[in-house]
């Protein structure tokens, strides 16, 4: 297989090569699969021992046999293997969610039917379908999640591949996979289309495309055999005279664009006799979607409120007792359609606030700065003993479930923004405003004060254009333990 390159590949580059043969790609797929399935089998043993303690406490199961759970079990696993959680990389959070939560319903549904021919005793037992079917999907998530967090840090996670893009994006992305190794794709080797690889600064090694082809399947043999490619490099690849020596060197070729208006849009590949196309429909909120929304709003805030009352006395008391002044702190922000609202939040800030900001940044450069890149301080002047711990586990933002109640926020959602934020927005000011505003979003778990102000526009828009309710029940999920961890608080 040879193919014309003026760039001949150097012994430093072969070597490079050959130093990421370490496992075939079916190797890496089956231990991250199996991997999956102990979860799965952990998550369904935990549901079925909320049913055998629900059961011994209140004793409302008669003449219940606990093998037949395994009816359960066995048509929810075979369910399973025949969606994309096995071995799971590559999923999107919320849609493992909705897989796991649909295909357990459809499992337990059809199993109590066949159970209701077989053994009429089951009728009574309705209560062991409800308290599993309930059980089983937060359980097996929870399971799923936490296999994959330590199968990451433990580096068992997650399969080689060759991500090729454009100079100007490699690094960020090839740093974006390697920071989200739970999604289950880990560079190993970096390729840009021309030109030296010297300057990039890279934590894998790079080489050209020119370099990769002359080298040969040969040199790939067994790991990697996945590429990640940018959808621009793909037509110039395809319609090169290389495009048969590519197509040998990978069995499975990703292709991923970074198109501002397709962002995250739901795809869907369509074959026109021949002719491949790519749907995209954007997930926008429908008048029944927003009628879910607000319903979710209302009963788990509700839930919320009432689990958190002494929590919220707690931290008025506390705010009260640092300080003389309002326990609440009111701010105008910008709502759903450019209204303005009044949200509320514990004082968390000394009642100078405004003057010490200005005095700190106009005598202190290096906070000036990280101030203009994500209105954030790290080490912020402004904030109160009581202030620091409130914040650190969000719960200065527990009276913004007023703002839910009254229709003003949402649960999830863009963060409220002052008007003076506005032009951060740009263009996509019009996206964000179509939304109410939420109490937590994608910002909150994406890094939260870690991240620049840009990178938190992107997270709101992304979120507004693919909304769902699978997203909503993963970012309320994914809150929890930003709260617990503190994850990017300050």
């Amino acid at each position: 297989m040879e193919v014309e390159n003026s760039n001949p590949v150097s012994d430093g580059v072969r070597m490079q090569i050959s130093k990421i043969k370490l496992f075939s790609i079916k190797q890496y797929r089956f231990q991250m699969g199996m991997l999956m399935f102990f979860a799965d089998i952990v998550g369904f043993a935990s549901a079925g021992m909320a049913l055998y303690y629900s059961n011994t406490f209140f004793g409302f199961l008669r003449d219940f046999n606990y093998e037949e759970y395994l009816v359960f079990v066995l048509l929810c696993m075979i369910l399973f293997m025949y969606s994309r959680l096995y071995p799971g990389n590559g999923v999107n959070p919320a849609d493992e969610i909705r897989l796991v939560v649909q295909r357990t319903g459809i499992g337990f549904v059809v199993g109590f039917i066949i159970l209701l021919f077989v053994q009429a005793e089951w009728r009574p037992n309705l209560w062991a379908l409800v308290i599993t079917w309930g059980a089983a999907p937060a359980a097996i998530l929870l399971a799923r999640w936490s296999v994959r967090i330590l199968a990451s840090r433990l580096e068992f996670w997650g399969e080689p591949v060759v991500v090729i893009a454009n100079r100007d994006r490699i690094a960020n992305l090839v740093r974006y996979f390697l920071q989200r190794r739970r999604l289950g794709f880990v560079p190993v080797l970096a390729v840009v289309p021309d030109l030296g690889v010297d300057s990039l600064d890279l934590p894998v090694p790079a080489i050209t495309l020119g370099e990769l082809l002359t080298a040969g399947t040969s040199k790939l043999k067994g790991n990697p055999q996945t590429a990640l490619v940018e959808i621009e490099r793909t037509s110039e690849i395809i319609r090169s005279d290389s495009g048969r020596v590519f197509s040998g060197l990978f069995r499975q070729v990703v292709l991923f664009f970074d198109v501002d208006w397709l962002e995250g849009a739901s795809l869907r590949i369509q074959d026109f006799e021949g002719l491949l196309g790519v749907e995209a429909r954007k997930n926008v909120l429908s008048p029944l979607s927003k009628a879910v929304k607000r319903g979710m709003d209302l009963l788990i805030g509700t839930l919320l409120g009432v689990a958190s009352l002494p929590v919220f006395f707690a931290a008025a008391l506390s705010v009260r007792l640092d300080a003389p002044g309002s326990i609440f702190y009111v701010q105008e922000r910008v709502g759903r359609k450019g209204d303005r609202i009044k949200i509320y939040k514990f004082r968390t800030m000394v009642d100078h606030a405004d003057q010490l900001l200005a005095d700190t940044l106009q005598k202190n450069p290096a906070a000036r700065r990280e101030w203009e890149l994500s209105q954030k301080l790290k080490n912020d002047p402004r904030i109160t003993r009581p202030g620091k711990w409130l914040r650190k586990f969000s719960i200065d933002e527990l009276p913004q479930l007023i703002n839910v109640f009254r229709g003003e926020m949402s649960l999830v959602g863009p963060r409220p923004i002052v008007e003076a934020e506005a032009h951060h927005y740009g263009e996509h000011l019009d996206v964000y405003t179509g939304v109410r505003p939420g109490l937590t979003g994608m910002w909150q778990i994406s890094g939260r004060n870690h991240t620049t102000y840009d990178e938190r526009v992107r997270y709101d828009v992304y979120y507004v254009r693919n909304w769902s309710v699978w997203l909503d029940i993963y970012i309320l999920l994914r809150t929890v333990w930003v709260v617990f961890t503190h994850e990017g608080a300050y």
